[in-house]
C-alpha cells in the first residue's frame, strides 16, 4: 500500500492506494504521525478512491487516528469509498462510531466543508 500526503490551505489529504491490512499499517502510522505533528492543521481528508481492501487491523488504526483528531477538535472526512471498503466499514459500525456526516462523496466537497468551518 502507498499513502501520498498532500497539503493545501492547512488541509492534509491522505491518498490511499492498495490494501490496508496488518502488513501495511506501519505506513499508515508514519503518515498519521506526520500529520499530527504538523504546525498548521486545519483538517484532514482521507481519500480512499484507490483503496482496494481494508481489514480489521487497518480499521483499528484508522479509529485510533480518528479519536486523536476528535480529541483535538479537528474536522476530518472520508471520501471515495469503494463498495468493498464501505461494506467493511459498515459491518464494523464505523459510521456509528465517528458519525455518518464524516463521509463525503467528493474530495472537493470535503475541502469546501473544512474551509467553511
Amino acid at each position: 500500500m502507498e499513502i501520498k500526503l498532500e497539503t493545501t490551505m492547512g488541509i492534509h489529504i491522505m491518498h490511499f492506494d492498495g490494501e490496508l491490512d496488518m502488513g501495511t499499517t506501519d505506513r499508515l502510522e508514519k503518515a498519521m504521525e506526520e500529520i499530527l505533528s504538523a504546525e498548521f492543521l486545519k483538517g484532514v481528508i482521507l481519500n480512499f478512491t484507490h483503496l482496494s481492501f481494508v481489514d480489521s487491523t487497518g480499521v483499528g488504526k484508522l479509529l485510533n487516528f480518528f479519536h486523536k483528531l476528535m480529541n483535538r477538535d479537528l474536522p476530518f472526512y472520508l471520501v471515495g469509498l469503494t463498495p468493498d471498503v464501505e461494506d467493511v466499514f459498515d459491518i464494523l459500525g464505523l459510521p456509528l462510531v465517528i458519525g455518518q456526516e464524516r463521509f463525503r462523496y467528493q474530495l472537493e466537497e470535503a475541502v469546501a466543508t473544512i474551509l467553511a468551518a
